[in-house]
């Protein structure tokens, strides 16, 4: 039987890491929407879960930053981010509105404002403005400027309003820092490889760990995530729990075999697909839970909360499957763009 993920011109250790990314946003979610449970896993994971995505989304933004093209980037862009943002978000508008009980009409506004699905705008938003500077200047020293430019933009962004940005301004600029990290470790991966394997991966589980107990044990969880919550306290502090969660997640993915989790690999392969499906599933599910009021399933929490985060994780693989075989336009599928669009060459 053939494998549905296919390989060939792709990095498994980055879809693998993408993967697991996804796989711990749904955690969150089932956990989020059916508190059922409590796994200990929300603040802790919170510090790296999507940062460590924006770093490998970064990875792979550009194979040779010196023979960049804009306009082939913009199209990439456009395909894989705007419009699977759009047309996802245009056919989950009724039943999110339904669900979250709020007018269609301000489910629309949501939308065309950028604030449906945050961590999708933003990272678009953050490749938006990489996009723009690499064009205007490919010098290494330039791009730090440009990373720390933005960065101190989300600074004051987050110190003068709480507020949600259109178009996630207020979260895009600190993807930057992220993405430019992920950018900048493809230029020196044979520089920094020495640094992963076995012993470094101990090694940055333990720093990690230690972290953690430092902010919940010493600073009793007061860090804000600028990602999630209001506020930027102790942003130091943010920035490295963050670093440090990304060099444990990266030791983890360059020490695995990808080959034999195809599975997870498919995940991230196609991860803003289930990001987009992943709350309907959870909340569906939860519906079921609800209905059928099985005793031993209350009386066995963590069991019940397993079996849900499976169920979740099913669903979203079969849809997503038959959303690439059937409909891959959908969800930006390069050849299909050209079959529709041919004279674009996307």
């Amino acid at each position: 039987m053939k494998s549905l993920y296919e390989a060939e011109g792709r990095k498994a250790w980055v879809d693998l890491g993408k993967g697991i990314s996804i796989l711990l946003v749904v955690l969150f979610h089932c956990e989020e929407y059916l508190p059922i449970v409590d796994t200990g896993t929300a603040g802790p994971f919170s510090f790296f879960r999507m940062p460590f995505f924006f770093f490998l989304s970064g990875y792979i933004f550009v194979s040779d930053y010196t023979q960049f093209s804009l306009r082939r980037k913009l199209k990439q862009i456009l395909r894989g981010i705007v419009w699977t943002y759009l047309i996802f978000a245009l056919i989950l508008v009724v039943p999110k509105s339904l669900s979250n009980g709020y007018p269609v009409a301000d489910g629309l506004k949501m939308i065309f404002l950028g604030w449906a699905s945050w961590f999708v705008v933003s990272l678009g938003m953050a490749q938006l403005f990489f996009a723009l500077f690499l064009w205007r200047c490919r010098k290494q020293k330039g791009i730090l400027m440009f990373m720390a430019g933005c960065l101190l933009a989300g600074i004051l962004i987050k110190c003068c309003s709480e507020s949600v940005l259109p178009f996630q301004l207020d979260k895009a600029f600190f993807v930057v820092l992220f993405f430019g990290a992920g950018f900048f470790y493809r230029i020196y991966e044979a520089v920094v490889e020495r640094f992963v394997g076995k012993k470094y991966f101990a090694l940055s589980i333990v720093v990690f760990l230690c972290l953690m107990l430092f902010e919940y044990r010493y600073m009793h969880g007061s860090t804000s995530n600028v990602f999630w919550g209001n506020g930027i306290r102790n942003f130091p502090l943010f920035v490295c729990y963050t670093m440090a969660g990304i060099w444990m997640m990266l030791q983890l993915v360059k020490n695995l075999d990808a080959t034999r989790l195809k599975t997870i690999c498919y995940i991230g392969a196609n991860s803003l697909v289930f990001y987009y499906l992943n709350g309907g599933a959870v909340k569906f599910w939860r519906l079921l839970y609800y209905k059928v009021n099985n005793e031993f399933l209350l009386q066995h929490r963590w069991l019940s909360f397993l079996i849900v985060f499976f169920l979740v994780s099913a669903t979203l693989f079969a849809v997503v499957v038959a959303i690439k075989k059937y409909c891959p336009i959908l969800v930006g599928d390069k050849k299909a763009f050209n079959r529709c669009f041919p004279k674009y060459n996307w």
